[in-house]
């Protein structure tokens, strides 16, 4: 007979087989960019493990809209995380790039 731990186990990897897919087509139409919505995915199935007890059956519509709404919160997260990060980076202005040539630097120095 199969333990607490060896059926919350395998609830899990039931969830993965089932779910992983879906989940991270929802994440890349969020952020459209692969290695963030894998990232999203797997973030959401930190969520998913530490709620794991509150799932019942693994295929039911409940659970299937529990997974919707985890991952779509999780991949918005992250959007609105990229963006602020964003922010903060300068504004680069073209002059900021360029490299002073060396005849420039001997007018300076004068």
């Amino acid at each position: 007979m199969a333990t607490h731990k060896e059926k919350e186990q395998e609830k899990l990897k039931l969830l993965y087989d089932i779910y992983e897919q879906p989940m991270y087509r929802i994440a890349y139409a969020i952020l459209h960019h692969t290695e963030q919505a894998e990232d999203a995915v797997s973030d959401a199935f930190l969520r998913i493990l530490k709620n794991l007890k509150k799932i019942g059956d693994v295929r039911s519509e409940k659970t299937k809209h529990y997974i919707i709404s985890i991952i779509r919160s999780t991949a918005i997260n992250q959007y609105r995380q990229n963006q602020r990060d964003s922010e903060r980076y300068t504004v680069w202005d073209d002059r900021i790039l360029q490299v002073p040539n060396q005849k420039d630097d001997m007018e300076c120095m004068c």
